[in-house]
């Protein structure tokens, strides 16, 4: 694992071992090395997933997975995988995965969220293309309006099917198409909350809250940019 790298890029600034002696409560950051994906192994998994060719849209951390565009003829099919991980991580991901999975299934057939296509795998999924560019400053000042008026329903259809996706602050879960309107992606953190009852409601308020604080981010964006 590499080490740490003095930062001189400032004049007169100490070395970065020095700084951390005189701040030891602070852990050096750790960095974590990610292993290419060499053309070999995208041939190999190409296959496994029966596509002509993959292309690399994100390689994961080690507690993410990797997400592939898969092209088979005018066809195109998104694979979120954790197949290279390691296999503490792989079950993991299994799980993840799996709880993804059903929140595609619950808010199936909504304009907006992706199709689950199918498990290639246990520690598989095979997505609907859906092409966009993520939700940006820019986007937000051509066509605020548009863009938040379409997520905002879009959460509203969402949380009446009992789903909270808990991670709206995040840019790559939100797409913006040709139309100007948005798509939630990237549900693996999401809550599915499907009972009636005094603790289910609670919980379901604090969840939606959260979601609703994710999209305020998006609409404090519109209004600077405005």
């Amino acid at each position: 694992m590499p080490g740490i790298t003095p930062d001189f890029s400032r004049a007169g600034e100490r070395p970065a071992s020095y700084r951390l002696k005189l701040n030891p409560r602070k852990a050096p950051p750790i960095a974590v090395t990610q292993v290419p994906v060499d053309t070999a192994e995208l041939s190999a998994l190409a296959t496994h997933f029966r596509v002509d060719r993959l292309t690399v849209l994100n390689q994961g951390g080690w507690g993410n997975g990797d997400v592939f565009l898969g092209e088979r003829g005018d066809q195109k099919v998104v694979i979120k995988t954790y197949r290279r991980k390691p296999r503490l991580m792989r079950w993991i991901g299994r799980y993840l995965l799996s709880r993804e999975g059903r929140a595609y299934r619950v808010l199936a057939g909504i304009e907006g969220v992706p199709e689950l296509l199918s498990c290639p795998d246990r520690s598989s999924l095979a997505l609907q293309y859906v092409p966009g560019e993520k939700i940006n400053n820019k986007a937000l000042a051509e066509h605020g309006h548009q863009i938040l008026s379409s997520l905002r329903a879009l959460v509203e259809t969402m949380h009446s099917r009992g789903v909270y996706h808990m991670d709206l602050r995040n840019q790559g879960n939100i797409l913006v198409d040709r139309s100007h309107r948005a798509t939630i992606l990237d549900f693996a953190s999401a809550v599915i909350i499907r009972r009636r009852g005094r603790l289910s409601r609670a919980i379901a308020r604090l969840c939606r809250r959260f979601d609703l604080y994710g999209l305020s981010k998006w609409e404090a964006r519109c209004r600077v940019s405005a």
